[in-house]
């Protein structure tokens, strides 16, 4: 099985087009207009692999790709927003490798026994409301409904809205 490094690097230089600084790095804080154009451009790319993406109340992301039998699935992934000032490839990193393992699987044709689950959390750096890993903890429980009004950004902003 081969990688394709020139795919990964066009990957991760299109997504640090958003937010991107013009001293290096990025700003690409959750639900912000640079952050929706992240989150677009990894559900085309999704789609274009023939995966659906579904979203959670939070926005997490998850696309599914099939495995041979109905086992629980292998999770990866990462996320996309970032802190402030933040470097070009945290999260972003985890993103696009769970991408291309399900590029190079097609490719090969290889099927696997479980499915595999690519994941993109939401508000996980989340410097944003002031807690980090929102969307992971909502995807496992530990984040409740009321919690969300509880986490506001700067501007008043709760997470809830």
């Amino acid at each position: 099985m081969r990688i394709k490094a020139e795919r990964i690097q066009h990957d991760l230089e299109s997504l640090s087009c958003f937010g991107q600084l013009e001293g290096g790095g990025i700003s690409r804080l959750a639900f912000t207009d640079e952050d929706r154009k992240a989150r677009q451009y990894f559900k085309n790319s999704l789609a274009r692999q023939g995966l659906e993406v579904t979203q959670d109340a939070l926005g997490n992301m998850k696309a599914r790709r099939a495995g041979e039998e109905n086992l629980a699935p292998v999770m990866t992934g990462s996320h996309l927003d970032s802190v402030p000032s933040g470097g070009n490839f945290d999260g972003t990193v985890g993103i696009v490798a769970a991408l291309e393992v399900i590029r190079v699987l097609d490719e090969e044709g290889i099927k696997t026994r479980r499915p595999i689950d690519v994941i993109n959390f939401s508000a996980e750096e989340s410097s944003r409301f002031g807690a980090s890993c929102l969307g992971s903890k909502a995807m496992t429980g530990n984040l409740s409904r009321e919690q969300l009004h509880t986490y506001k950004d700067k501007d008043g902003f709760s997470l809830y809205e």
